[in-house]
């Protein structure tokens, strides 16, 4: 359930009621852990991880003003609090949630690297827009990669990320969103170790299709369980990885 402590907003922030947050958790409960779909892909992931992520301080990175990773990281995973960092933050009427803006976020990573490492953290559909300016940030072709060394740089080691991002053929849609394929993606992955892959094909060949279509679809979003280790060591964990044998080269 939602926390029950007075949160007191900022003026002119948006808010994100105590009801919203229920409205919320009601809706995770009544998702299955498995079947098709995006959505039960993410919190069968998070439900899993539930006796890694319980207790622990744990970050999310970007989720605009609809907190589902938030409310599933404490409810579902039981985190004992979350730290929100997005461009555009809100303010969450839950204590164990604190809303912080991207930038304000890395100076007080700067001033106290101590007190901003975490060791776990979730990003749904976000790190596709970073670097584009869609939502406000500065333009960079590698806002994306960039964004990834800087979760890796806050999680201690062994750390775990979920990260949900959409699969299939290399392409950027500007301003809007990155596709991740056989290119960009062990890019992104550099400096991590493939848990669990969920919401891909059942078989290497339906995965070996999807990543080789044409043109720049975007809604197989999959959710990844990784865990932070030392960089480019991750190339071997691709041939036990169900669903991306056979996808990607060993070698990045």
């Amino acid at each position: 359930s939602t926390g029950t402590g007075v949160v007191q907003c900022a003026p002119g922030l948006p808010k994100v009621s105590r009801d919203r947050l229920q409205r919320i958790y009601e809706e995770l409960k009544s998702i299955p852990s498995s079947g098709g779909g995006y959505r039960e892909a993410f919190v069968g992931a998070v439900r899993q991880l539930a006796p890694f992520f319980k207790g622990k301080r744990a970050l999310v990175y970007g989720s605009l003003a609809n907190p589902v990773p938030e409310v599933a990281t404490l409810a579902l995973a039981g985190a004992s609090h979350v730290t929100s960092v997005e461009h555009r933050p809100v303010c969450i009427t839950d204590p164990r949630i604190t809303s912080v803006a991207t930038e304000d976020f890395w100076r007080r990573a700067l001033d106290a690297p101590a007190k901003h490492r975490f060791d776990a953290a979730v990003s749904f559909s976000v790190l596709q827009h970073d670097g584009l300016g869609r939502y406000g940030d500065v333009v960079n072709p590698d806002g994306d990669l960039d964004a990834m060394n800087e979760l890796w740089s806050l999680l201690t080691p062994g750390g775990i990320l979920v990260l949900g991002i959409p699969v299939g053929n290399d392409c950027v849609v500007f301003n809007t969103h990155r596709v991740y394929g056989r290119r960009r993606l062990p890019l992104l992955l550099r400096g991590w170790s493939v848990v669990e892959a969920r919401g891909l094909p059942a078989s290497d060949a339906a995965a070996g299709k999807l990543f080789a279509q044409g043109g720049c679809p975007s809604d197989h979003v999959v959710t990844l369980v990784l865990r932070r280790t030392v960089p480019n060591t991750h190339e071997e964990e691709w041939k036990r990885v169900p669903g991306l044998h056979g996808v990607f080269p060993v070698h990045a």
